[in-house]
């Protein structure tokens, strides 16, 4: 009888211990809900499922007919788990943790689309008599139309929402200002992802006989469009005449800011006096500088000629020209 006592003492404290144990381990262990990547799949740490780290363990997935997605032996906590998603949407997985040394988790993996299309945004710089500075048709010409990623769907094109503008009003400083330029696009759920295209305007340098141009003559030939003006409304123009030269460090190049541009706003295959207009005209470039010009066209049916007067008065420069971009030392053309 002492004996049967003491098996049965004996037998109730071990299933007590191992009740213990299950009880410790539930309470390490957490159900997911992953969230759908943009690249279609999920990632989930092994150490999110089971909280006593660090650890490795053996793991296996299976879906809910008990088939098995996934297994691998000697994960660590800090490894992930990776998985094509979107097959997964809606759907509950089980999985299996058998931690090395004693401890295991039964967990559940759901999978869930949350968050809405994601727009990636871009970075550029943009000299301050450029269009695209305060034409975002001009700017998508340039660059463009971002592209909406709405994972396990297909792509949608983003939308232009507003200009949002940091100025910078100190001369002698290359920035004029900073434009935060907001696309947004919704999925067919409503959910709406934005994004901002960061874009850096450069006003011009100090203008001088080194580092600017006036030829005085120039050509243009009908219908060609050797310096293409991208303004967004399909109107062929290209710049002409004076011309400032600013070396530009990234390309190591000298960019070109032209002064004047034409357009055939009318389609007559000709330039009318109107049709002569200046890069200061774009609302808003913060570029420092006041054009005036007079154009005079001598008639010919044939080959006509202008006679261009430009006036320049600058208000606010940027900082000095690099002597890279000096006319005198090196030719430009």
């Amino acid at each position: 009888m002492t004996c049967q006592n003491r098996i049965y003492t004996w037998l109730l404290v071990a299933t007590m211990i191992s009740l213990l144990t299950l009880t410790l381990n539930a309470q390490n262990c957490a159900d997911i809900n992953a969230a759908v990547l943009p690249n279609d799949s999920i990632s989930v740490t092994y150490g999110e499922f089971y909280r006593v780290t660090p650890f490795t363990a053996d793991v296996v997935v299976k879906n809910q007919w008990g088939g098995t997605v996934f297994s691998a032996n000697g994960v660590a906590d800090t490894d992930a788990l990776e998985l094509y998603a979107c097959p997964l949407i809606g759907k509950t997985l089980k999985v299996e943790l058998r931690v090395t040394g004693g401890g295991a988790c039964h967990s559940e993996l759901t999978v869930k689309l949350d968050g809405g299309p994601v727009v990636m945004g871009r970075t550029d710089t943009l000299w301050c008599t450029d269009p695209a500075v305060t034409s975002h048709e001009a700017w998508e010409a340039l660059v463009g139309t971002p592209t909406a990623i709405v994972p396990c769907r297909p792509a949608e094109a983003a939308e232009f929402v507003a200009d949002w503008i940091e100025p910078n009003d100190t001369c002698d400083q290359d920035v004029a200002k900073i434009i935060y330029r907001e696309y947004a696009a919704y999925d067919k759920d409503g959910n709406r992802g934005s994004a901002f295209d960061t874009i850096t305007v450069f006003r011009m340098p100090t203008i001088t006989e080194m580092n600017a141009e006036c030829p005085e003559v120039d050509t243009m030939y009908c219908g060609i469009t050797a310096f293409p003006r991208m303004d967004g409304d399909d109107v062929a123009g290209y710049y002409t005449g004076p011309r400032l030269y600013k070396y530009n460090p990234e390309t190591m190049t000298c960019d070109t800011l032209w002064f004047v541009y034409v357009e055939d706003d009318n389609g007559d295959g000709w330039f009318s006096e109107d049709e002569f207009k200046l890069t200061n005209d774009f609302d808003g470039t913060k570029c420092g500088v006041v054009f005036k010009r007079k154009v005079h066209k001598f008639e010919d049916d044939c080959s006509p000629v202008y006679k261009v007067d430009l006036e320049i008065k600058q208000l606010c420069a940027g900082a000095a020209g690099d002597p890279t971009c000096d006319i005198s030392v090196s030719p430009l053309e």
